[in-house]
């Protein structure tokens, strides 16, 4: 079956609110005005993401793919809330360039829309074997590089457009009991921002056709 755009998020607490989702099921379709989309639950980590890639695309056949949900960041000046398109995503010494007409669009839409953004290159991991010459990103999601080189491989357009939900913190550093709590409290609140910013990015894109 072929739709036109295939939305992926990694777990079910990053489906946007307007995408009813079976709790018995990975993926829901409905039409909109840019055409039929498919939402769909990859997992997370490298092999439940590969299996169930694999079985979806046995399925469906899109002519688009926007990874979407919940970043972190490593950058101060990229807070909690923030709008994140992807150029590349790295992991150990493969890069995949996200495509560059399918990003403009969305750029475009958000731009049209009065949404504010950073364009920035995605890491698949806290610990990259930094490439010669490149600086590390700013900007970790564990599960988009998996996801993407399988549709990069079958010369699918991929886009990234996540939020960040939180600060990657240093792994060597002690919190405190009450520091701890405080920091999931945050973690907490900003993913529920998160989520109905997510759902508004994407009911612009989808619903007024910009």
């Amino acid at each position: 079956m072929k739709v036109d755009y295939l939305i992926i998020v990694p777990s079910r607490s990053e489906v946007p609110p307007f995408f009813l989702l079976s709790p018995f099921s990975l993926f829901s379709i409905r039409e909109t005005k840019k055409g039929s989309v498919l939402l769909f639950v990859s997992g997370v980590g490298k092999r439940e993401v590969k299996n169930r890639i694999g079985s979806v695309i046995s399925k469906f056949l899109p002519e688009r793919v926007l990874i979407t949900g919940f970043c972190g960041s490593r950058a101060k000046e990229i807070s909690p809330g923030k709008v994140v398109i992807g150029e590349n995503i790295i992991c150990g010494n493969e890069i995949l360039n996200l495509d560059k007409d399918y990003t403009e669009e969305i750029e475009n839409a958000l731009r049209n829309s009065n949404f504010s953004w950073v364009k920035e290159d995605i890491e698949c991991t806290g610990k990259l074997e930094l490439l010669r010459g490149r600086e590390k990103p700013r900007i970790v999601d564990m599960e988009s590089f998996w996801i993407a080189k399988e549709y990069v491989k079958r010369e699918i357009p991929v886009a990234f457009l996540k939020v960040v939900s939180d600060e990657i913190v240093n792994g060597n550093k002690f919190l405190l009991p009450f520091i701890f709590l405080k920091f999931i409290i945050n973690f907490l609140r900003n993913r529920k921002k998160g989520l109905t910013l997510i759902s508004n990015l994407l009911e612009n894109y989808f619903y007024n056709a910009i």
